[in-house]
């Protein structure tokens, strides 16, 4: 198989990347996702409470260099054991993931391109921009109904100490390596739609997704 394509999907928490990338992938054959929050540090160490005080919007907070290794592995066409981590529990789980590569790699994370190793690899970075209220909007939503129905003050609150800074700091600035910019304001197919346009541009193409997009 000739080396896979590596392409990135960015922006901040809650702007939709997830859903987007299902929707651009579909029921596809020769792609895959990789999800970057799979490698968050398991701080087995410490207790839960403890854990739930760490800033998890910090990139200290990720296993890059595992990260990495993998990415090269799949870049060289090797199979990978890709870490299972529960948002529920704030821990990675036993079992993992085998990962065997395909024509096309998507990692999808709000941090990838807060680390400069990951952005020199990657041959297209995708960033979805939405305003800060929506983003808190969709948090909410989501942290309720995905991730051990967390309330609402508690994810305000988190927001306020974490996302926000976070976001400022690192995730804003980054969005000047994003090969593309879209507006995560607009329906998801219509996003999907877009990003798949620019990646045929570049010779990128998606075969047996869902619909034609």
């Amino acid at each position: 198989m000739k080396r896979s394509k590596l392409i990135g999907i960015s922006g901040g928490s809650g702007v939709g990347k997830t859903s987007i990338t299902n929707a651009l992938l579909g029921q596809s054959t020769n792609s895959l996702i990789i999800p970057h929050d799979a490698y968050y540090k398991s701080y087995d160490e410490m207790t839960l409470e403890e854990k739930k005080q760490i800033n998890y919007w910090h990139p200290e907070t990720y296993d890059n260099e595992l990260f990495l290794e993998h990415l090269e592995a799949l870049k060289q066409g090797k199979q990978i054991d890709m870490p299972n981590y529960s948002f529920a529990e704030y821990r990675r789980l036993e079992d993992i993931h085998r990962v065997v590569p395909t024509e096309n790699l998507f990692f999808d994370g709000f941090l990838l391109y807060a680390t400069p190793e990951i952005v020199e690899q990657l041959d297209e970075r995708i960033f979805i921009d939405l305003p800060e209220d929506e983003r808190l909007r969709r948090i909410i939503y989501r942290d309720f109904m995905e991730r051990g129905g967390r309330s609402e003050e508690f994810v305000r609150s988190q927001f306020a100490r974490n996302t926000k800074p976070m976001h400022d700091k690192f995730i804003e600035p980054a969005k000047q390596h994003a090969t593309l910019i879209i507006d995560g304001r607009q329906k998801i197919e219509d996003s999907a739609a877009e990003i798949s346009d620019y990646l045929q541009s570049k010779g990128i193409y998606i075969q047996g997704a869902e619909k034609d997009l």
